[in-house]
């Protein structure tokens, strides 16, 4: 699936990251979710593990060889 769309940021009510350790295609996270929209945020290394600086939930998934970040997610 490849889409382009253009969203007004008034329009988004809910922006959710899914986990699923690259288990899953985007389709069929589409379909489990119901999402309107769906991308590949590019979070993952090729090794599945999750880039420095993701958090999902409150959680860091990564530690970050500089120290402690915030993160994003």
């Amino acid at each position: 699936m490849k889409r382009i769309a253009s969203i007004q940021l008034s329009q988004v009510q809910r922006i959710e990251i899914i986990v699923t350790n690259c288990r899953k295609s985007l389709d069929e996270v589409k379909a489990e979710t119901g999402a309107d929209y769906i991308l590949n945020g590019g979070m993952w290394n090729p090794d599945g593990s999750p880039c420095a600086g993701l958090k999902v939930g409150g959680k860091l998934l990564s530690k970050t060889p500089w120290g402690n970040v915030h993160g994003y997610g």
